[in-house]
């Protein structure tokens, strides 16, 4: 079993359907965000805080930081690991040399339209760099799905991404 009970990438990180569906779901403990910008910005680092429902901390990183604190963790930890980007997922999960610290999926949850990015799903669009990077997570055996809250479809990498 993982420490992380949940890794999703998901542009609005700590948000309402995170807060009221995501974390009751896995019975996460605590809130991990992985963030440059925001793990620099007091401000942001408050506001994401602020987000999450009493009782639960909520952590904010750079992927250096996360990926030490993640290789500390364990099983008992039951953190829900959130990041912005694909990019950053591909990273972190490059850093932790520990496999047991993330669970065998990875949860793709929003991405918004810009008019560089392609439709995947209803609520994801991605780039080609956001695309190649989570080709890359799926080439090292994770599993990738997209799915905004638990009661939603679950879109499969197989349905959806045309290799």
């Amino acid at each position: 079993m993982s420490a992380v009970v949940l890794f999703r990438i998901d542009e609005r990180l700590i948000h309402g359907q995170v807060v009221t569906a995501w974390v009751g779901h896995v019975k996460a403990k605590s809130i991990m965000v992985v963030d440059d910008a925001s793990a620099r910005n007091p401000v942001l680092t408050k506001v994401l805080k602020m987000a999450a429902p009493p009782g639960i901390p909520v952590s904010v990183y750079d992927v250096e930081a996360a990926s030490q604190a993640l290789a500390r963790s364990d099983e008992t930890s039951r953190v829900m690991l959130i990041v912005k980007t694909p990019e950053v997922a591909r990273r972190l999960i490059a850093r932790v040399d520990n496999n047991n610290v993330f669970p065998p999926e990875i949860n793709m949850g929003n991405a918004g339209k810009t008019p560089e990015r392609t439709k995947i799903t209803p609520n994801v669009y991605l780039d080609a760099s956001g695309l190649a990077a989570l080709k890359e997570i799926k080439a090292t055996g994770y599993e990738v799905y997209f799915q905004t809250v638990p009661g939603d479809t679950r879109f499969t990498w197989e349905k959806v991404v045309k290799v």
